[in-house]
């Protein structure tokens, strides 16, 4: 997740995406620190594996932001809201 500005950014780690996003925009998980227009999913990966998501989420974690936003522009240049572009049945 990011904001408009994309100078902040979330990563998580859940089973159910749609439910976390819908928890996200209700400011459910969101803290003191939380920016205001933080609503933006622009990166997701899918894994079969817990532990495998688990070792995925450590070391992005790690990264700087310039290296989380070429991650980023590699799927998306655009910087687009995902969810407004796939169905999250998936």
């Amino acid at each position: 997740m990011t904001n408009n500005a994309h100078t902040f950014f979330y990563a998580g780690i859940t089973s159910n995406i749609k439910e976390e996003l819908d928890n996200l925009s209700k400011g459910f998980l969101k803290d003191d620190l939380w920016p205001e227009d933080c609503k933006k999913l622009v990166y997701c990966e899918k894994f079969v594996f817990e532990r495998e998501a688990l070792a995925r989420f450590e070391m992005i974690k790690t990264l700087t932001d310039t290296k989380k936003r070429k991650i980023i522009e590699m799927m998306n240049p655009k910087w687009l809201d995902l969810p407004k572009y796939w169905p999250l049945s998936v």
